[in-house]
């Protein structure tokens, strides 16, 4: 299945002729993805979410258009008092879809101290998000940079719609935002960096330790979320959450 962007393929503005499904029949997937049915911005579509590696082929005999969501995974944090991990990147945008088979990555969430990496759909990218460097956290898949740490705890991870915060004196330190979507008609925020020492963090980013747990914990599965940073010498570094591929083909 080869995917041509909206601007390529004429998919923008009011003016749109939308080819589309019909019928969820004229489409065949590996890697077991889960099938739901939503209203996305006023139509009623197919949705297609990948949690694994996978294929989608087009059956009609007709292009159809839809929107992909991509997340990569979420970057694993760092031990001890190292900053936590970078939230996996997001992109959004619409597609057109050809009648061949197309590769879906969904990208691997890092285990403590790695790298996220990549999810994608054909040609299409985003990265997974860094561990940290030391006492800061890594950046996000989008490219936005962690924060440093201080007060003895690690710097917060990046997330996919913003900068990690600097701790204050409680100290705390928040995850970076992630990216809010409603492809699959409920909006949801992925992609979040997680968090410093004692912060807290949202977009699936993992919250920071305490005195009470020392280390941080992980990012959560299928959000792209960074894993949190911990508070002491002897806490474990996390990992990140690993990505997600969801695809929306309205039946027209």
């Amino acid at each position: 299945m080869s995917v041509s962007s909206a601007s390529k393929s004429g998919l923008s503005g009011a003016k749109t002729r939308k080819i589309s499904l019909g019928s969820k029949a004229a489409i065949t997937t590996t890697g077991s993805p889960t099938l739901t049915t939503a209203t996305v911005n006023g139509e009623f579509c197919d949705i297609y979410t990948f949690t694994a590696t996978g294929s989608a082929t087009i059956t009609s005999s007709t292009m159809i258009y839809g929107t992909v969501l991509m997340v990569g995974g979420g970057g694993g944090s760092q031990a001890s008092i190292g900053g936590a991990g970078g939230g996996g990147g997001t992109r959004e945008h619409p597609v057109q879809f050809t009648t061949t088979t197309i590769d879906i990555v969904v990208g691997a969430g890092g285990a403590a101290l790695t790298n996220g990496t990549a999810s994608s759909v054909s040609t299409y990218s985003v990265n997974g998000g860094n561990t940290g460097v030391g006492g800061t956290g890594g950046s996000s898949g989008n490219g936005y940079a962690g924060s440093a740490g201080q007060f003895n705890t690690g710097g917060a991870g990046a997330g996919a719609g913003g900068v990690g915060t600097l701790p204050t004196a409680n100290p705390a330190s928040q995850g970076g935002v992630g990216v809010f979507s409603s492809i699959n008609g409920t909006s949801t925020e992925r992609g979040g960096g997680g968090a410093g020492g004692y912060g807290g963090a949202s977009g699936g980013g993992g919250i920071g330790g305490t005195i009470y747990t020392l280390s941080g914990s992980p990012g959560i599965a299928n959000t792209g979320g960074g894993g949190g940073a911990g508070v002491s010498g002897v806490a474990i570094g996390q990992p990140g959450g690993s990505g997600v591929v969801i695809i929306a083909i309205p039946r027209g």
